[in-house]
């Protein structure tokens, strides 16, 4: 079952690492959740992992893939992630500590995001009171 879904996942570009809101999907592999999302910036379909925002599978879609709608998109690269051995490979390093102090990271950083926004939403108010006087 795939359901809508707003979440966040890592990102990184020129060496800085963040997170970005992502209107996506919830879906189920295998009996694991996972987030899902087919990005406009690269064409690319993403399999998320929310526990540390990480994509566990990225799919290039094809040229001939342009008119499959998001869900199809999705599908497919659930497809693909479960006929490669990177699932597999996933659960056996779940437990390590690497993987526990990325979800560590992975609060932080929407913790910080969060901050931001409501930062952003603070100034915006007090500026408005600064212009309305």
């Amino acid at each position: 079952m795939i359901k809508r879904k707003v979440f966040y996942s890592v990102i990184q570009k020129d060496e800085i690492v963040g997170v970005r809101k992502q209107d996506g999907y919830e879906l189920q592999i295998d009996g694991e959740t996972f987030n899902a999302y087919h990005s406009m910036r690269d064409g690319r379909v993403y399999i998320i992992d929310p526990k540390n925002g990480v994509a566990l599978q990225i799919y290039d879609v094809d040229e001939n893939e342009d008119e499959l709608s998001e869900i199809e998109l999705i599908e497919r690269a659930k497809e693909k992630l479960l006929q490669s051995e990177t699932l597999s490979r996933w659960k056996e390093k779940r437990d390590n500590k690497s993987y526990r102090l990325l979800e560590r990271m992975f609060k932080a950083y929407k913790r910080a995001e969060s901050l931001r926004e409501k930062q952003k939403e603070f100034a915006c108010r007090e500026n408005k009171e600064v212009a309305g006087q």
